[in-house]
Formats: structure tokens, sequence, C-alpha cells
């Protein structure tokens, strides 16, 4: 992702990735359209650029572990499909929370 800032020393990209395992609960598993929720935790890792805004090397930290956590929910929608496996839908929202990565600058 890139990073736009004022600050010189901020970083000009960083990238992310995250792990987090979770449960999902089917609501009602028998209906053709069945609700679900989900809940998780993990990793979060990230890694910031070797150049910052102005140009200059990066001598600040790079890279950054954090727990991150996870929610979501959705509707599963039964289709009378088959292609070996029986074929549904899914609409689903789900959302990762977890620390921030190395700036080197004070951020909201």
């Amino acid at each position: 992702m890139n990073v736009s800032s004022s600050d010189p020393s901020v970083p000009t990209k960083y990238a992310s990735m995250f792990v987090t395992p979770g449960v999902r609960l089917k609501l009602a598993p028998g209906s053709v359209i069945f609700p679900w929720v989900s809940v998780g935790g993990g990793y979060a890792r990230f890694h910031e650029s070797a150049k910052r805004q102005d140009g200059a090397p990066n001598t600040g930290r790079i890279g950054a572990n954090k727990a991150a956590a996870q929610f979501g929910g959705g509707l599963d929608f039964g289709t009378p499909l088959r292609i070996l496996l029986p074929i549904n839908l899914r609409v689903e929202v789900r959302d990762i929370y977890s620390g921030k990565p190395n700036y080197n600058g004070n951020t909201s």
C-alpha cells in the first residue's frame, strides 16, 4: 500500500499479511438461505519500505508483528446447481483489527 504524508520520515509504502483462523456459526443451516457469523484471532505482519517520503533510506524499524482479530458475517444461498459438488452462493462482510505499522512518526 502507498502511504502519503507531509512528514518526510514516513515510509513510502508498506505491505501487510494477516493470518486469522476463526470459527463460523451457521444460524439456520437447514434452510435455503442461512445467515452466519464468524470470529477469530491470529497474527498480523507489516513490512515498511526501505525508502522514506523524502527519498532517503528508511533508518527506522522495518517490520512489525502484531496480534489481529477478525469478525464477520454473511448469508449463504443454496442453489439447485451441482457440478460434482453442490454449488452455493455467499455474500459476506469481514473486518480485521490489528496494531499499526511502524510509520516512524505520530499517527492518530
